[in-house]
């Protein structure tokens, strides 16, 4: 996320070296926070992480010159998935995404 003006912050908090927490906060009171911990950081193309009892990826792969982005979320049951729907994670992950887009052509 970037930063508190575009409605959410990120916080994290290093627990050791190889492991670390996160907690993404929405300005609005409409969901609770996104949290979880880093399992795994392969700079440049893979992270994974655990969060509010799914598994999450996201890779990067080169292509054609530029870079794909697959984010995935594997939650533990039909009726988990439900209930991230309901809480709007995929709008969050949806802002989150933009936010980056945003962040990046500030940067080019």
């Amino acid at each position: 996320m970037v930063g508190p003006d575009r409605g959410a912050a990120r916080r994290l908090r290093r627990r050791s070296a190889a492991r670390r927490s996160f907690c993404f906060t929405n300005v609005s009171t409409h969901a609770p926070p996104f949290a979880g911990t880093y399992k795994s950081v392969e700079r440049p193309a893979e992270l994974v992480f655990d969060a509010m009892g799914a598994l999450g990826t996201v890779r990067l792969e080169s292509d054609a010159g530029t870079t794909r982005m697959t984010v995935t979320i594997r939650c533990a049951s039909a009726e988990h998935l439900a209930q991230f729907v309901k809480l709007g994670v995929h709008e969050g992950t949806d802002k989150t995404l933009d936010n980056l887009v945003v962040h990046v052509e500030r940067k080019r």
